[in-house]
C-alpha cells in the first residue's frame, strides 16, 4: 500500500460552501489544492481505470484559510468542524481552533481521522464535497447508517465512492445542485447536479475524541469500492477512546453470557434466515438484507451493537441493513410510512417494535406479511418510569404485552418476551426501574445493552430447519434448466414465477454490449405504478418527515425528485385551525389550514392544494390525502413557514433493461407486483447469452395463511 500520513492543526475557517461554490460552481473540477481557492481552479484532471493511482492528500484552503483536505486529485473534499449544524452546510461551517487531522492513503482509498478539542457543543460534523465539473449528474444514498455512496456521471465517464464512518452516531444532510436535502432517517437516493455532498452530524464531543472517515473510488461500481475500501483500509486507525453512543458517562458492567430459549416454539418462523446466516460460507457468501423499524427506543445505539455481534459471527455474510426508525411516532403515525419504509426495503429479517394503539401495530405486522416474504421479530417492551412495578407486572401481565404476544402468533413472528426478562431482573436483583433510563423510558448505556442481549440471545439456529414457507413466505432458486424457464426460437427468455420480487444472478457470460429489453406480463415495467417507491420526505420541522403520507400514481412515475413548499395564503384559504377525522380509528383532530406547491425535476410545476383538503398532482403522478398532515398538531401549533420545503425522490423497484454483469453479482429485477403468478419476458437478441445463472424468486405468505 502506497502510505502518507500527516498530522495538521486545522485553523478557523469560513463556509465549505464557500469554498465549494468558489470552485464548483464556476463549473471547474476541483477546489484548488495546497494553496488558496481564491483563484482560478485547476481543470479536472483526466483519470483513467488503469491509471487512477491517488496523490497525497492535500490542504484546501479559502481566502488563505484551511477549509478542508482534498483527496481523489481534488474530486473529494472533506471538512471537520465542531458546533456546526447540517441545516447551515450551505451557508457556514464553522471550523474550530485546535482541531487535527491525520491522513492514511492508499492506491485507490483513503482514511482521514479527525481529533477534535472540547467541544463547544455536543456536536461534531464530517462534511463531504464531491467536485465534478457543472452538469454532472450525482447520484448519493445510504447503503447503512454509517456508510454513503455516491455515483457521478462525469464528462470523462462514472465515477464510484464508498465512505465509511466511525461515528456511533451520526444525521446525515445531503446536498446537491445547491440545494439541502436535510436527514429524514431514510437517505434513500438523492439525485441532483455538482456540486454535491453530504454532512454527518455526530452527537457527542468529548474532549479527545476521534471521528474517522474512509472513502475509496472505483470505476467499476459500488461494489468494487467497498471490495477495495476493505483491501486497503481494513480498519479505522487506534482511536482515542472507545467511542459507544449512550446518555451517560457510565461504563458497562461485565456481561454475563448470553443464553435463549432454544425451545421456543416461535423459532422456527426465522429459520430460513438463520439457515442462510449459518451456511454462509466465503465461496458461496449469502446476503441478507436486515431491518430495525419502529420509534426512538429502535433508533437507539443497541442495533449498531447488535449488528455488529452479527457481522463478527458471520465473517462471510454481507449484510444490508438499515434502522429507519422515526422517533415519536407512535403506530397511529407510524403506520403511514410503513410499507413506503418497510416492504420497499423488503428485508429478510425484520425487527420491530413501536408504541401506540396495538391494533394498528397489528396492521403494519400484516402489512409485512402480505407484502413481503420477511421473517420478522417481535418483543414486549421494557419497563418506562410510569409502568406498573415489576413485580405487579409478573403478577398480571399488561395488555399491551398481551396485545403484542397475540399479534406474533396471529401472524407468525418470532416473540422474545423482553418485559417479562426486564421484570424478573429488576425483581432479581432488587434494582429499581431508573437503573436501565436515562430519562422517562429512554435507555441508557447499560440499558442499551442489555436490551440488546435480551433480543439478541433469541435469534437461534435449529439445526436442520429450514423455516415455514406457509407461514411466513418462501425465497427459492431457479436454475435456467427448471421448467419453468424457457427460451424461444428468436431469443426470448421467459420465466414463469409466482411472488412479487425477482433478482437475477449473473454467471458472467453475457456479452459485454448486452442491453435486452425486460418485460413483465407482457407490459413495460417502467408503465407499472406499483413497481415505483419514493424516499422519505425531509423533514421541516425537528426530525419528522415533512410530508406525513402520499402515494404514487395512478399515473406511472417516473424517476426524479420532488418538492413541496409551503405558499403564503389566498384570499378566502382558511385561517383557522379545523377539526378533522383521521386514521383507521375514527377520532377528530385539529388541523392547520396552509397551501402548498408540488413540483417534480422532470414533470415540472405540478399543481397547489390545501392541507384540509385530498390532493391530485395535476400530472396524476402523485396524490397527498388530508390524512398526511396529521402530524401538525403534535407540533405544539407551530405553523409551516411560508416559503419552507420538503424534498423526496421516486426511483424504480425494477430494471427495464438487462446488461452484462460480473459472476455471481445480482440484479433487481423487479419488486412490489402483485404477488402472484406472472410472467417475465427478456427479449434476447437471437444467440445472445443472457449471462444469467439463475433466478431468486421471494414469495410473500398467502393472506388467508396468517392467523391460522
Amino acid at each position: 500500500m502506497n502510505e502518507f500520513s500527516a498530522s495538521r492543526t486545522v485553523c478557523p475557517s469560513c463556509m465549505l460552501f464557500a469554498a465549494l461554490a468558489a470552485t464548483f460552481l464556476s463549473g471547474c473540477a476541483a477546489p484548488s489544492v495546497g494553496g488558496d481557492a481564491a483563484g482560478a481552479a485547476p481543470a479536472a484532471p483526466q483519470v483513467t481505470a488503469s491509471d487512477a493511482q491517488t496523490s497525497a492528500p492535500q490542504e484546501v484552503k479559502h481566502d488563505g484559510k484551511l477549509v478542508g483536505v482534498s483527496l481523489f486529485d481534488g474530486k473529494v473534499l472533506v471538512n471537520g468542524n465542531i458546533s456546526g449544524s447540517a441545516k447551515y452546510i450551505l451557508e457556514n461551517c464553522p471550523v474550530e481552533e485546535g482541531i487535527k487531522y491525520e491522513t492514511r492513503m492508499g492506491a485507490n482509498s483513503a482514511l482521514v481521522k479527525w481529533v477534535f478539542p472540547k467541544a463547544i457543543e455536543l456536536r461534531v460534523q464530517i462534511d463531504f464535497g464531491y467536485g465534478f465539473p457543472k452538469g454532472s449528474k450525482v447520484r448519493l444514498y445510504s447503503p447503512t447508517d454509517t456508510t454513503i455512496a455516491a455515483i457521478v456521471d462525469a464528462p470523462d465517464g462514472k465515477w464510484y465512492f464508498l465512505t465509511e464512518m466511525s461515528t456511533p452516531y451520526s444525521r446525515p444532510s445531503f446536498f446537491t445542485g445547491g440545494t439541502i436535502r436535510p436527514w429524514s432517517g431514510n437517505v434513500g437516493e438523492i439525485v441532483g447536479e455538482a456540486p454535491a455532498g453530504y454532512s454527518h452530524e455526530c452527537f457527542y464531543g468529548i474532549e479527545g475524541d476521534d471521528i474517522q472517515t474512509k472513502v475509496a473510488v472505483s470505476r467499476k461500481s459500488i461494489a468494487d469500492a467497498e471490495a477495495i475500501l476493505a483491501a486497503e483500509q481494513p480498519g479505522f486507525m487506534p482511536m482515542k477512546r472507545p467511542l459507544i453512543w449512550q446518555f451517560d458517562e457510565s461504563t458497562f458492567p461485565a456481561r454475563k453470557p448470553m443464553k435463549g430459549d432454544k425451545k421456543a416454539p416461535s423459532l422456527k418462523y426465522i429459520q430460513r434466515t438463520m439457515r442462510k446466516l449459518e451456511e454462509s460460507t466465503a465461496e458461496k457468501p449469502a446476503t441478507v438484507r436486515v431491518l430495525f423499524y419502529g420509534q426512538s427506543i429502535i433508533w437507539q445505539f443497541w442495533s449498531r451493537l447488535m449488528m455488529k455481534d452479527l457481522q463478527a459471527k458471520y465473517p462471510t455474510v454481507k449484510f444490508v441493513w438499515r434502522n429507519l426508525a422515526i422517533g415519536g411516532f407512535e403506530s397511529d403515525k407510524l403506520i403511514d410510512s410503513f410499507e413506503r419504509d418497510v416492504c420497499s426495503f423488503y428485508p429478510d429479517l425484520l425487527f420491530f417494535h413501536v408504541y401506540g394503539d396495538v391494533r394498528l401495530y397489528a396492521e403494519m405486522v400484516k402489512c409485512a406479511r402480505e407484502k413481503t416474504a420477511a421473517e420478522i421479530v417481535l418483543w414486549t417492551s421494557h419497563l418506562a418510569s410510569y409502568d406498573k412495578e415489576p413485580a405487579e407486572l409478573l403478577e398480571k401481565r399488561d395488555a399491551r404485552s398481551l396485545g403484542i404476544l397475540d399479534t406474533a402468533a396471529k401472524y407468525h413472528c418470532h416473540i422474545i418476551d423482553l418485559n417479562d426478562k426486564w421484570c424478573r431482573h429488576l425483581v432479581d436483583n432488587g434494582l429499581a426501574k431508573k437503573e436501565y433510563l436515562a430519562d422517562g423510558i429512554h435507555l441508557n448505556g447499560k440499558g442499551q445493552m442489555q436490551y440488546k442481549d435480551y433480543i439478541e440471545e433469541e435469534l437461534i439456529r435449529i439445526k436442520g430447519a429450514k423455516g415455514d414457507e406457509e407461514a411466513t413466505g418462501s425465497e427459492r432458486f431457479f436454475a435456467l434448466d427448471d421448467a419453468s424457464v424457457s427460451m424461444a426460437a428468436d431469443g426470448t427468455l421467459e420465466f414463469a414465477f409466482e411472488g412479487n420480487r425477482v433478482v437475477a444472478v449473473s454467471d458472467g457470460s453475457a456479452d459485454e454490449k448486452l442491453n435486452a429489453e425486460i418485460r413483465l406480463d407482457g407490459k413495460s415495467p417502467a408503465k407499472l405504478p406499483e413497481l415505483w417507491t419514493a424516499t422519505r420526505p425531509t423533514p421541516l420541522i425537528m426530525w419528522f418527515p415533512g410530508l406525513h403520507s402520499f402515494r404514487l400514481g395512478p399515473k406511472a412515475p417516473v424517476e426524479e425528485d420532488w418538492t413541496l413548499e409551503i405558499l403564503p395564503p389566498r384570499q378566502g384559504d382558511p385561517t383557522n385551525e379545523v377539526l378533522h377525522a383521521v386514521g383507521e380509528l375514527e377520532r377528530n383532530s385539529k388541523f392547520i389550514p396552509f397551501r402548498f406547491r408540488v413540483t417534480g425535476s422532470v414533470t415540472g410545476e405540478d399543481g397547489e392544494g390545501l392541507s384540509t383538503e385530498p390532493f391530485v398532482s395535476k400530472s396524476g403522478r402523485l396524490s397527498i390525502p388530508v390524512r398526511a398532515w396529521a402530524l401538525w398538531p403534535h407540533w405544539k401549533g407551530s405553523r409551516p413557514q411560508v416559503g419552507a420545503k420538503t424534498f423526496w425522490s421516486v426511483h424504480p423497484l425494477f430494471a427495464d433493461r438487462l446488461t452484462a454483469k460480473a459472476a455471481g453479482e445480482e440484479t433487481l429485477i423487479l419488486q412490489g407486483c402483485v404477488n402472484g403468478p406472472h410472467k417475465l419476458t427478456i427479449k434476447l437478441p437471437k444467440g445472445a447469452k443472457s449471462g444469467i445463472k439463475g433466478f431468486k424468486v421471494w414469495k410473500p405468505a398467502a393472506a388467508q395463511s396468517a392467523g391460522k
